[in-house]
């Protein structure tokens, strides 16, 4: 009985909140004044927890229909100021969360209602009853990532190749979760002060429950919460408006991209790090332009084209390096922890960080590979 009460306590506050929503705030669908955080901040590492299932639901999270991230460009010019300043002291930002749809929301909203749903209690509140989660404000009727300019965060070593350890996990819901709590190692005090500080100092506010969050002060919408979903249909690339996604020229890929790998000599001292090293400029090649885009016209064509302009000496090389680099990357895409050393020790390890921690720059190798793959005569570079 008492859990029925509970529930329909719950009920009616969530259907007076969302009547609350609907008075007081703004809701729109325009996503003109976002953009895309890779590329805003392109040392960012990306984790975006509700894409997945390891978050406090279990399920991915409604709206959430690409592991993207979108800030509002006043919001993302003061993270790239936040990541310049933290990667000056040897970190890197990783983010969790970023701009959250209204939909999100509501779905979190619905989850607290079902109180039989606790799979996740002992991994984010297995110090609370999920009746409280509601009420201590711990799920809310609309949120401040939902405005655009809020963002979870922590910070990646680049010493260690790990998470700094800041005394608690991400989404964590009781007191070890807040910024001031004592009762964590002074290391662990003093890493949340790092990314705090570095936060503060660039124009962000800190949230007296969660070290992980902060929000533009000043931000741009402070009434406005946006519905429209985490795709990479919502926020057109900064890349896209400029008008800089046309296909590279049969001469660039001739070039840089060909030439890169007849360059490669297969069985020779180094190969392997030579083969690293020409995998990190080819996906250096497809990140600087925009290759991401599998719709890009003409980039079948000019791959061919520029094939056909090479030697045969020139082109069988090239078919050599282009199977070395393919099955090293391919591999990479598998298991990147695995065969991010040979990376290093060919002083690349930096770029393709960049291509395995990010989901666009992934893309971008993988649509020039498939674009390669299909060029001519199949079997060469099969």
């Amino acid at each position: 009985m008492m859990k029925r009460i509970l529930v329909l306590t719950l009920c009616l506050a969530l259907l007076g909140g969302f009547a609350a929503l609907a008075e007081d705030v703004t809701l729109s669908s325009d996503a003109s004044d976002f953009v895309l955080l890779s590329e805003a901040v392109p040392d960012a590492i990306l984790e975006i927890r509700y894409y997945s299932t390891y978050n406090f639901v279990g399920d991915r999270i409604d709206g959430y229909e690409e592991p993207l991230a979108f800030l509002t460009k006043e919001a993302a010019q003061a993270l790239r100021e936040v990541s310049d300043d933290v990667v000056s002291q040897g970190y890197r930002l990783k983010i969790y969360d970023a701009y959250r749809p209204q939909m999100a929301v509501t779905d979190f909203m619905n989850w607290a209602l079902d109180m039989d749903d606790v799979r996740m209690k002992e991994y984010f509140y297995p110090e609370l009853d999920k009746d409280v989660l509601f009420p201590q404000g711990y799920i809310a009727e609309h949120s401040g990532h939902s405005r655009g300019s809020t963002v979870d965060l922590t910070l990646f070593d680049m010493t260690t190749e790990k998470e700094v350890d800041m005394g608690g996990t991400f989404d964590y819901f009781g007191e070890l979760s807040h910024p001031d709590y004592t009762g964590i190692t002074e290391e662990q005090y003093a890493n949340r002060m790092i990314l705090r500080e570095a936060m503060l100092a660039h124009g962000f506010k800190p949230l007296a429950e969660e070290w992980w969050h902060f929000t533009l002060a000043d931000e741009p919408f402070p009434d406005t919460y946006f519905t429209f979903p985490v795709n990479s249909d919502s926020v057109v690339s900064d890349v896209v408006e400029a008008g800089a996604l046309e296909a590279p020229s049969v001469d660039e890929l001739a070039q840089d991209y060909f030439g890169t790998l007849a360059n490669l000599e297969a069985g020779t001292a180094g190969a392997s790090l030579k083969t690293a090293q020409a995998a990190a400029n080819i996906c250096a090649f497809a990140m600087d332009h925009g290759l991401w885009d599998p719709e890009m016209v003409n980039l079948h064509e000019n791959i061919f084209a520029a094939f056909e302009s090479l030697d045969a000496d020139t082109q069988a090389r090239a078919l050599e390096g282009f199977n070395a680099v393919r099955s090293l990357l391919d591999d990479c895409l598998e298991d990147y922890e695995a065969n991010r050393a040979v990376f290093e020790d060919a002083g690349a390890a930096e770029t393709m960080d960049e291509v395995m921690y990010d989901p666009l720059n992934r893309l971008a190798w993988e649509n020039l590979r498939d674009h390669t793959l299909t060029m001519g005569n199949d079997e060469n570079v099969g």
